[in-house]
């Protein structure tokens, strides 16, 4: 599963365009942001890359409280928020 998952993120890396920016926030019980929101392919590969998987529970609602918070600081006209 985590390579299936990295391997999601990574795709929607690639697809980024120059407007877009993305912030990575892995989860398990808690939720952390590993960059800050970018387009650059090469900050965010390496922030996936930094990111391992663990044996902790998973809670969303925190991955979701923080993706929310980023959201509404963010002066993008389109937000979204994609689990992987």
């Amino acid at each position: 599963r985590w390579s299936s998952a990295t391997a999601a993120v990574t795709q929607r890396i690639g697809a980024l365009g120059r407007a877009d920016r993305m912030t990575l926030v892995p989860f398990d019980d808690r939720a952390a942001v590993v960059n800050d929101a970018t387009a650059d392919a090469v900050r965010l590969r390496a922030a996936l890359d930094s990111v391992r998987p663990t044996d902790a529970s998973t809670r969303l609602a925190p991955a979701v409280a923080l993706a929310r918070r980023i959201l509404a600081s963010s002066t993008l006209p389109r937000k979204e928020v994609v689990v992987v």
